[in-house]
């Protein structure tokens, strides 16, 4: 009798599985069949666009607007007219770029911006006064577009010389060379690696070479004043860091270098190197604390005691462990003829490529 019900059970069981064979087969070629035809929501788009909306104070679109939208890592992408108080930039690598919108009769205004989709928006809001004039912003020869593929090599490249690393950045920038030999991005950061590899007489060729291409090229006028600078070469340092201002009026590090290089050319440029020097405080504020020192050693030397107490004070406040600063505040403080020499000039503190303002 046992024998009989195992027996029994057993053709239960044949039976159950031979009559849900087909039916699991057919539910997992229904499964496949989903699979295949839904979407990859793993594919992430790599270009987006940007669209500027420009409006005055009252809510007014302002037709004829200037904007230009440079990449993080320096020169100029491109640049548009608004229509209608519109402008838009298509093809773009996600990313952050810089956004500099101007008009006639309005402030220029200077943002930084996040692409972060296939259609990102920047609302721009211009206030009355400024000088903000698109046709003489024309008469710059304008800078082409760069293709998506060469902006993400520069990028690649970028990212190598920020982590000190420029044999990596050799093979994106060769190739960017090879699509885009004529764009002034693609010289400026090859004088970047020139410089990082200690070839100085490469990375000027690169630079001047950025700048036939684009004149206001901020970035490669910066690069060329430092480095003339650090050769002992004030007076040229000062032509490209002129150039430099006017390219980028905004920027305190431009003010900063150009008050090194005035007070390089002797005493009788002390008054030019202090007031790029106070500019460069006005506009830098906490940032431009590494050319305070300067600032007041050029004040003591021309007597001026009062400016370099106030100056000192504000230095003091900024940098309260630095023992000989706050002795020279109480000795010019006492009325001490022989206050001591200014404490050195901090040298600029490795930076990144900026962008132009």
């Amino acid at each position: 009798m046992l024998n009989c019900t195992k027996r029994l059970l057993r053709c239960v069981v044949f039976l159950v599985a031979g009559l849900l064979a087909p039916l699991c087969a057919s539910a997992q070629q229904r499964t496949n069949n989903i699979s295949t035809s839904t979407p990859n929501d793993s594919i992430t788009t790599t270009t987006g666009s940007l669209i500027v909306l420009v409006r005055d104070a009252s809510g007014a679109p302002v037709d004829m607007a200037l904007a230009a939208l440079s990449p993080s890592y320096g020169g100029m992408l491109s640049q548009t007219s608004t229509v209608g108080g519109r402008a838009e930039f298509d093809n773009l690598v996600l990313g952050e770029y810089t956004l500099d919108v101007s008009a006639a009769g309005y402030e220029t205004v200077h943002e930084r911006i996040n692409v972060i989709s296939q259609a990102s928006f920047a609302n721009i809001q211009l206030k009355p006064g400024g000088s903000g004039d698109p046709a003489a912003l024309g008469r710059v020869p304008g800078v082409p577009v760069l293709a998506p593929k060469a902006q993400k090599l520069l990028a690649k490249a970028t990212e190598s010389l920020r982590a000190e690393n420029p044999e990596q950045a050799r093979a994106p920038l060769d190739q960017a060379m090879r699509l885009a030999p004529g764009h002034p991005d693609v010289q400026y950061l090859y004088g970047v690696y020139c410089m990082e590899t200690k070839d100085v007489p490469g990375a000027v060729s690169y630079w001047e070479k950025a700048l036939n291409l684009y004149p206001k090229h901020y970035g490669a006028l910066m690069s060329l004043g430092e480095t003339m600078l650090k050769t002992q070469k004030p007076e040229e340092a000062t032509s490209y860091l002129k150039r430099a201002i006017e390219a980028a009026p905004a920027s305190w590090r431009s003010h900063a270098l150009l008050a090194r290089a005035d007070q390089r050319l002797g005493q009788e440029h002390y008054d030019d190197a202090i007031h790029e020097a106070e500019r460069a405080v006005e506009v830098g504020h906490d940032q431009a604390v590494s050319i305070e020192p300067l600032l007041i050693d050029m004040l003591i030397a021309q007597g001026k005691k009062d400016r370099a107490i106030s100056v000192l004070q504000r230095y003091v406040g900024q940098k309260p462990d630095d023992g000989a600063a706050r002795q020279m505040l109480d000795k010019l403080r006492s009325g001490s003829t022989a206050a001591p020499a200014a404490p050195p000039a901090t040298p600029p503190a490795k930076k990144d490529p900026e962008p132009p303002a």
